[in-house]
């Protein structure tokens, strides 16, 4: 528990990493007070310098990809609008709300929802996509190539209705996801504290 409470600066991926954590087995009281008690001491003792961190790390992988969800064989997980963007605008939205509330939030995505359901929409369409990817290629491959893109539309991956659907339309479908993805992060990421 001890180590637990401790932030390490270099080692942010721990710190994510137990922003999702869960109970599966074990002695229950102390998954609480891992949840309740040093979790949140630990985050809100050094907030600032995990949401600064966090906002490196994610500016220095828009910048790699140019600052923009537009390419032409984009990457689903690490490109701007990406699962990585989704995860983002989640973790700060969870981040500030445990800041204002004291408290985590009831429902861990409810933070970043909006009222019409357009991030949850995104995260399904995105997930779907990568999904198909990882099965198409038989290993953890994220590039959406061109005939990535013209089977995903031809199987209308990610989209409500069924049927052949033309990759220029599949690939919009994702634009608007992406870019509602990265909208979000954008947003949360200019509300964070200055160095």
């Amino acid at each position: 528990m001890k180590e637990a409470g401790r932030f390490d600066p270099d080692n942010l991926e721990f710190t994510l990493a137990t922003m999702d954590r869960r109970f599966l087995a074990g002695q229950f009281p102390l998954y609480q007070q891992l949840h309740q008690v040093t979790f949140p001491g630990l985050v809100l003792s050094e907030w600032t310098t995990i949401t600064q961190k966090l906002g490196e790390i994610a500016r220095a992988r828009h910048a790699k990809f140019g600052n923009t969800i537009f390419h032409l064989e984009p990457n689903l997980k690490d490109c701007p609008g990406g699962l990585r963007d989704y995860h983002l605008a989640v973790w700060f939205a969870v981040l500030f709300h445990l800041k204002e509330t004291k408290e985590w939030p009831r429902q861990r995505g409810g933070v970043f929802q909006s009222a019409r359901g357009d991030a949850e929409a995104a995260f399904d369409f995105l997930a779907a996509a990568r999904c198909f990817l990882h099965f198409r290629h038989k290993r953890d491959d994220n590039t959406l190539d061109w005939q990535s893109q013209d089977e995903a539309a031809a199987l209308s991956i990610g989209l409500e209705t069924r049927g052949t659907a033309d990759p220029s339309y599949w690939m919009r479908t994702y634009y608007r996801h992406a870019r509602i993805v990265y909208r979000r992060a954008a947003l949360l990421m200019e509300h964070l504290p200055a160095r």
